[in-house]
């Protein structure tokens, strides 16, 4: 039995709409979560204090901007594919 094949051209839109929406909360979230640690500043101090805040502007916020960039950039590419479908289905 033969696997479909093609594309519900809404669909995948819809589905690159929600990835960029995602991207989008997530990078609001990592920019709650850095104004936060920039604000333990006043209320921790010392070296584990340093370590953590290090850790998250060298690698935690580094990762969370590149998991919002891939998908909002996968988001991106769904939505292209469902427009060029449309574009390929209306001639």
């Amino acid at each position: 039995m033969a696997g479909m094949q093609g594309m519900d051209v809404e669909a995948v839109d819809d589905l690159g709409t929600k990835m960029k929406l995602r991207a989008e909360d997530i990078t609001r979230m990592m920019n709650e979560i850095n104004s936060l640690i920039t604000g333990s500043r006043a209320i921790w101090m010392g070296p584990d204090a340093e370590r953590f805040r290090s850790d998250w502007e060298s690698n935690l916020k580094n990762q969370l901007t590149n998991v919002s960039t891939a998908l909002d950039g996968a988001g991106q590419s769904a939505k292209n594919n469902a427009s060029e479908q449309r574009d390929v289905s209306q001639r």
